[in-house]
């Protein structure tokens, strides 16, 4: 093998390299797209396909090593994949879901390893699918969803209105389970009631509000007594 071949091949940027480089700078965009509009499929899919992305990298590193490619590569690699992995903690975060998770304004939230999720849906004023030109919309949607089992104490239902910049919140909304009205205040971007659930529920939304406004409902039941 010729010098100048011996030296290209040293300087060969490694599978493991490459993949880390694209996996990077997709998932940056599509976190932020996410955390923009929690609706949006592509997003979601991006980051659902990153562990697969890791265990590629692993693959590839190992081969790497076997084959002692260069170490500096191998540290990029490292270096490149290390922040993809800090995606989904971030998006667990109560802050990423009521968009204020570059904000210094507290957020309302709750232990989450008290809880668990009941129930939890994004309800928006125009259905995606259909054509809404008035400037204030009303509309309506319906879920019905059970329990697998039931729990010692019940429930949170929490609201979120909109986005952290103030764009995307309904004007007035108002929810209603198994029949009855909950009494959830408006004042907030982020807001809570307590609700009682049976195996079998039915969650009526109403929202008003213009075309890209929408509401996010979670009800949440807890692992120990509330206070």
């Amino acid at each position: 093998m010729n010098p100048l071949t011996q030296k290209l091949n040293r300087h060969e940027v490694s599978t493991a390299l490459l993949v880390s480089i694209v996996a990077l700078p997709v998932s940056v965009v599509a976190f932020f797209a996410l955390y923009h509009n929690n609706d949006l499929f592509w997003p979601v899919a991006c980051l659902g396909v990153l562990p697969a992305i890791w265990l590629s990298v692993a693959i590839f590193t190992v081969r790497d090593l076997l084959k002692r490619r260069s170490w500096r590569q191998i540290v990029g690699v490292l270096v490149l994949v290390a922040p993809t992995v800090f995606v989904f903690p971030l998006m667990s975060s109560p802050r990423f879901w009521s968009h204020r998770l570059f904000s210094s304004h507290a957020v309302e939230s709750l232990p989450q390893s008290n809880f668990g999720v009941a129930f939890n849906e994004k309800f928006p004023v125009c259905v995606q699918g259909e054509s809404c030109t008035e400037k204030e919309a009303v509309t309506e949607a319906r879920r019905n969803f059970s329990l697998a089992e039931e729990h010692g104490w019940c429930c949170l239902l929490r609201v979120t209105n909109g986005r952290r910049d103030g764009k995307g919140k309904v004007s007035a909304f108002h929810v209603v389970l198994n029949g009855e009205e909950v009494p959830v205040p408006q004042s907030g971007p982020l807001e809570m009631a307590r609700v009682a659930l049976k195996s079998n529920n039915d969650i009526r939304i109403q929202l008003r509000g213009t075309p890209d406004a929408y509401i996010h409902v979670a009800i949440l039941y807890a692992k120990a007594k509330l206070p």
